[in-house]
């Protein structure tokens, strides 16, 4: 299958910082906050909403990535994985910087890591920016 985009692409959409709000809410862990998988799961409603088969993430089990030497750390798991008419969309929700803008640059590394990986894009959408800019990318 071939990946729908081409580079990492950002939402864009400015929002209020939330990551250290988030830190204290309970329920985080690897799938995050109750804010977080909800947001993951409007993600996979929408997608499949137009036409999108989610193959991991959004309500369901992760698409886990492995690193190349099969060592846990280094490992990728994806937000929200999708296919249609053979074109992938991979999507994480990020931490970002105060600019809203801006992944983190633990976020910014997973994502590098991704693309090596998938040889393709994940879009980043920043965590509390519900669809940021989704449909703008995807019709594009």
């Amino acid at each position: 299958m071939e990946n729908i985009c081409n580079r990492i692409l950002y939402t864009g959409q400015q929002y209020d910082q939330i990551t250290n709000q988030s830190k204290s809410e309970g329920g985080r862990g690897r799938l995050g906050t109750e804010a977080t998988r909800a947001q993951n799961a409007q993600i996979g409603d929408y997608l499949e909403e137009q036409g999108y088969k989610v193959t991991g993430g959004g309500r369901g089990p992760e698409e886990y990535l492995p690193e190349p030497s099969g060592s846990n750390k280094g490992s990728n798991y994806l937000d929200v994985t999708a296919t249609k008419d053979g074109n992938i969309v991979r999507i994480n929700t990020v931490d970002v910087y105060a600019d809203g803008k801006k992944p983190t640059t633990r976020e910014q590394n997973a994502a590098n890591s991704i693309n090596s990986k998938t040889g393709g894009s994940i879009i980043l959408i920043p965590k509390g920016a519900g669809l940021g800019d989704l449909s703008n990318i995807l019709n594009n």
